[in-house]
C-alpha cells in the first residue's frame, strides 16, 4: 500500500445500536454506497457492529484499493462521522502526518447474523 494511504474506513457513530438498525440502518447504507460511488471506489466488506462501551455504532468499511488521507476524511464526513471528532482527528493528522484511531484495536471478525458485506474480516 501506498505510502499515508489508508484501506479501512473506521467510523463511530453516536448513535444507539438499536435504533441505528431500527431506523437509519437502510439510509446509512444508501449513504455508504453513495459516497464511494462518488469517487469510484468499491467496497470489499463491511461490518456494523455495537460499542461494547457506549452501546453506539461503530461500522467498519474496507475498500478495494487504497485512498490518500484526505479522501478518507472526506469519506468519514459524508458517511456521519461525528464531525466535532473528525475536526480534531484532521488537526492531529496535520499536524502529525498520521491518522491516529484511538477507538479500534482489534481485528472485527464475522458472527452470524451481523449485516455485512461479504468478507466482514477487517484486512
Amino acid at each position: 500500500m501506498p505510502d499515508g494511504q489508508m484501506r479501512t474506513i473506521k467510523l463511530d457513530i453516536d448513535i444507539p445500536y438499536e435504533l441505528f438498525m431500527d431506523k437509519f440502518y437502510d439510509i446509512f447504507r444508501s449513504k455508504m454506497f453513495y459516497c464511494t460511488i462518488l469517487h469510484n471506489l468499491i467496497i470489499d466488506s463491511w461490518k456494523i457492529t455495537k460499542s461494547r462501551k457506549s452501546g453506539n455504532v461503530h461500522v467498519h468499511i474496507v475498500l478495494a484499493k487504497p485512498v490518500t488521507p484526505e479522501l478518507y476524511f472526506k469519506l468519514k464526513y459524508c458517511m456521519g462521522e461525528d464531525h466535532r471528532r473528525l475536526v480534531w482527528s484532521y488537526r492531529r493528522y496535520k499536524k502529525t502526518g498520521k491518522i491516529l484511531d484511538f477507538f479500534w484495536n482489534k481485528p472485527i471478525e464475522l458472527k452470524k447474523g451481523d449485516k455485512c458485506g461479504k468478507a466482514c474480516i477487517e484486512k
